[in-house]
């Protein structure tokens, strides 16, 4: 199966009537507003008003109101919220609920996504949005909630159009560029994801774009023109820690790429003096991916808010009950994306959940249907219930689309499904070369979780290599020094892997072929009929 990703600090891309810039530490969305005024874009802010009080109408009303998710508290965006309320009985439910916030003067209200926004199903939000938008066309916030929509029900297509227009509206507002820059990196088109934010003139003098240039960059292993200058940023002082919170915390993935980890954790000390949930989250991947040890406060990982970085302290620590249901969380709050389903199948499998780990891996696969790493998890999980032939049909997917090589992963699942087929040399050597592809890439962590994995299908066949499985499984572990890797070897071999099903089912006959001299699967040409 496949845990492992390298994570970066690319932009985020929430719902347009959740704050941008979440609070992690308090756990409501507390501000200082002189200083939140003082981090605007005073001039966008001017024209906002200027656009209200000389034309007042809801769509108007309503760009307005959403800089109340920045901190601002001006009597202007009270009288917006009242417009908005009194005005429209239509109102979507997040800026109704936005409206309430400033009213009220509760900001707590905003606190309120994840499955409380997740009561009606995509198509019948993007139904109330459009409504919304036939009204108002010109709201490019409502066509990112849009675009996010379309996205989280696999429509890239939809997706794409919403997200452009938004674009097109709003070129040089901070959420949609940052949004828009990370649609075209879940579309995996992060050329495009780095020309948004080259080609926007405030990327230079923002601090939050620079950083998902600088982030995006590293993805396609190029240099960012503003890193030198991000560096200038961070070490002059004079800006907000919250302002600098995901620059510091680029800079500090660059470092620890390049193997500097003393670098790494001073960036990371500053990235977290005042961090949002994706510095945070970064911050805990370092400490589960690489051994950083920043000191992170338990109570940081409270909110539901940052149930990612809650996902990578439970690995870290071994509790695999916590990071399932952390996992969970996660993807309500990132519906569009694939990471939470794949740890979430990961996790599942791990704790013999099978059927949970292919229904998680279905839901990651309904975004992104091409997704390696969830079709192998969803191999797994359906060989690990005894279900061959369907393993296989899986595996013939990957095949097609990791030609002409076959990865570490799918290699490990033909050495389970030889296992479970009892041919057992041919499962011993697959392994092996499974963790010797893991080893050339110096992913030690997956060499010792392949190797715990051989073990436990040892077991199940009844192999006469067993003892020297489970001897050199405790010996990877031990030696990757991943508490991931140690933890899952203790669960693994204290409770081995049952087959779930019928005893009557027969083993099929073995269709595939690998050859381990060219890394190259082959499957037997299906017979004509008659």
């Amino acid at each position: 199966m496949t845990i492992s990703w390298s994570r970066r600090v690319v932009p985020l891309w929430g719902r347009s009537t959740e704050p941008q810039i979440r609070f992690v530490k308090q756990h409501a969305f507390t501000t200082n507003n002189s200083h939140a005024d003082a981090a605007l874009d005073s001039h966008e802010l001017a024209s906002a008003i200027e656009d209200f009080q000389n034309s007042p109408s809801i769509g108007v009303a309503a760009d307005l109101l959403r800089f109340g998710l920045r901190g601002v508290s001006r009597p202007e965006l009270i009288d917006a919220a009242k417009f908005i309320m009194s005005a429209d009985p239509e109102v979507p439910t997040g800026l109704a609920r936005l409206a309430k916030s400033v009213l009220q003067g509760d900001p707590t209200l905003l606190a309120l996504h994840g499955e409380a926004d997740q009561t009606k199903s995509c198509s019948n939000q993007i139904h109330d949005l459009r409504r919304w938008l036939v009204r108002y066309p010109r709201d490019s916030m409502t066509w990112l909630d849009i675009g996010r929509l379309h996205a989280s029900s696999g429509n890239l297509l939809g997706a794409s159009r919403a997200v452009r227009t938004a674009h097109g509206l709003a070129p040089n507002s901070r959420t949609v560029l940052r949004s828009t820059s990370r649609f075209y990196l879940h579309a995996r088109e992060p050329e495009q994801a780095l020309h948004v934010l080259d080609e926007a003139l405030r990327t230079a003098n923002d601090p939050w774009l620079m950083a998902g240039h600088i982030a995006i960059s590293s993805i396609l292993r190029k240099k960012s023109k503003f890193i030198k200058k991000a560096r200038q940023l961070v070490e002059a002082g004079g800006v907000r820690p919250r302002e600098l919170t995901e620059l510091a915390s680029a800079l500090a993935s660059l470092e620890l790429e390049a193997g500097s980890i003393r670098s790494a954790r001073k960036l990371f000390n500053v990235a977290l003096q005042d961090p949002n949930e994706n510095s945070l989250a970064q911050a805990e991947w370092a400490v589960s991916q690489l051994n950083i040890e920043p000191s992170l406060p338990l109570n940081w990982l409270e909110g539901p808010e940052v149930a990612e970085a809650s996902y990578y302290r439970d690995i870290a620590v071994g509790d695999f009950s916590a990071a399932l249901k952390d996992a969970v969380r996660w993807h309500d709050d990132e519906p569009f994306a694939s990471r939470p389903m794949l740890g979430a199948s990961f996790i599942a499998g791990v704790v013999g959940k099978f059927d949970e780990a292919s229904s998680f891996a279905r839901q990651g696969l309904l975004t992104e249907p091409t997704n390696i790493a969830l079709l192998n998890n969803l191999a797994f999980s359906t060989g690990a219930q005894g279900n061959i032939s369907g393993a296989e049909k899986i595996v013939r997917k990957i095949v097609s689309l990791e030609q002409p090589e076959l990865s570490g992963h799918t290699i490990a699942n033909l050495g389970m499904l030889a296992y479970l087929r009892g041919e057992l040399s041919l499962a011993d050597s697959l392994y092996e070369e499974a963790m010797a592809n893991f080893r050339r890439a110096k992913r030690f962590e997956e060499v010792a979780i392949a190797g715990a994995y051989k073990a436990v299908f040892a077991r199940r066949a009844n192999a006469g290599n067993l003892e020297k499985a489970m001897s050199k499984a405790r010996e990877l572990a031990e030696n990757s020094k991943s508490n991931l890797a140690i933890s899952l070897f203790k669960l693994l071999l204290a409770s081995p892997i049952e087959n779930t099903a019928p005893a009557s089912i027969a083993v099929p006959p073995r269709k595939w072929h690998y050859d381990s001299s060219k890394n190259v699967l082959t499957f037997d040409p299906p017979k004509p009929l008659g």
